[in-house]
């Protein structure tokens, strides 16, 4: 299904424009093919492309939706049901790290890269107080309903090795890490210098990669993120490559959750330039 999945994704147009009250094109595939939904739902398809995605979805097999180590797939609304029942204050003091909880408005102040969102059981907003994005604070509501069962652990894989990684790897190399590696090709100091905005240390310890530019993110409490670079080299014709490294005990939270938050971090690098 994993296949089939990835076929229909190519075909939709990429946009995220949620035209078809889904936050991103990404959770409309997982009603496509786990929960029975028509790509009439999208207006931008074609009639042909309409009858290959339902080709397609016929072709699967059916397969359910994982708790954990998977892509999983909500609205906006459904993820703020899952905070409903959850208890903020004490989620605030799971997290740590400059978590903050609010009782006034039972809501949490949570640290994202350099910045400061605050969250309530309705809404996100960032420092300026304006809501985020849909798909963003999708995100944030899937982390908090599960940062109690994140653990971090001393050992850092890339994503395609994380648990369930199969479906998204393509778009995360293509997309995420292509970005960093087309944007910066050639500007390594430039690198250096938008990650130091957005709070990013710089490693110089050899023993954790021999890549040209090695930095650490802090983006979210329990989750921190590495960053490798290699510069492309002309006389060689060797591309620039990057490569995101994940602590291995972050598994728990969905990696659809999990691509957006380092995909927003990336978008905040290139808006440096």
């Amino acid at each position: 299904m994993a296949v089939a999945s990835l076929e229909i994704y190519k075909i939709l147009p990429g946009s995220n424009c949620g035209d078809c009250r889904h936050p991103t094109c990404l959770s409309f595939v997982n009603d496509l093919v786990f929960r029975g939904k028509k790509p009439d739902l999208c207006p931008h398809l074609s009639p042909a492309d309409r009858r290959k995605i339902n080709d397609l979805v016929r072709a699967g097999s059916p397969r359910k939706l994982e708790s954990y180590g998977q892509v999983m797939f909500h609205p906006l609304e459904t993820a703020i049901k899952r905070v409903q029942p959850l208890n903020f204050s004490y989620l605030s003091a799971v997290m740590n790290e400059g978590s903050v909880y609010h009782a006034n408005d039972n809501s949490i102040t949570l640290p994202f890269l350099n910045t400061k969102l605050t969250v309530t059981k309705e809404k996100t907003v960032d420092a300026a107080g304006d809501p985020l994005p849909p798909g963003f604070q999708t995100a944030v509501y899937n982390y908090l309903a599960t940062v109690e069962k994140i653990h971090p652990e001393n050992q850092w894989v890339s994503f395609k090795e994380l648990p369930g990684a199969v479906f998204l790897s393509s778009y995360f190399v293509n997309n995420v890490e292509g970005l960093v590696s087309a944007q910066f090709a050639t500007r390594p100091e430039q690198l250096v210098a938008a990650a130091r905005s957005l709070g990013g240390n710089i490693l110089d310890d050899p023993a954790i990669s021999p890549a040209d530019v090695k930095i650490s993110f802090f983006v979210v409490p329990k989750i921190t993120v590495r960053l490798l670079f290699w510069d492309g080299t002309e006389e060689d014709n060797l591309p620039a490559v990057a490569t995101f490294l994940f602590n291995t005990g972050i598994y728990r939270l969905d990696l659809e959750s999990l691509t957006y938050l380092v995909e927003e971090l990336v978008k905040r690098m290139i808006a440096t330039l």
